[in-house]
């Protein structure tokens, strides 16, 4: 599992899910607990992936604010190791 790898690895681990019973709150150090209740017109658990993706906007945005410039250097390295993987 990668959580577990990260863990290995020394890394400080972080969850995002929607339940807190999750199992995969047992293994990380961190846990965000963040979902909403599904409509019932919905197939998909539209509803949690909006609410996630606004969780790890505004994480990403504290970063940001907070270490402006190892935000930047991070940033770049992500372009540099995708940029082999674009169409």
């Amino acid at each position: 599992m990668t959580l577990t790898a990260a863990k290995e690895a020394g890394a400080q681990t972080i969850t995002l899910t929607s339940f807190y019973r999750s199992p995969i709150t047992a293994l990380a150090d961190i846990n965000l607990i963040a979902g909403s209740k599904e409509t019932n017109y919905r197939i998909e658990a539209m509803s949690s992936r909006i609410v996630h993706s606004t969780v790890l906007d505004a994480i990403f945005v504290a970063v940001n604010v907070q270490m402006p410039e190892r935000a930047r250097k991070a940033q770049a390295r992500t372009a540099e190791a995708v940029a082999s993987h674009r169409l």
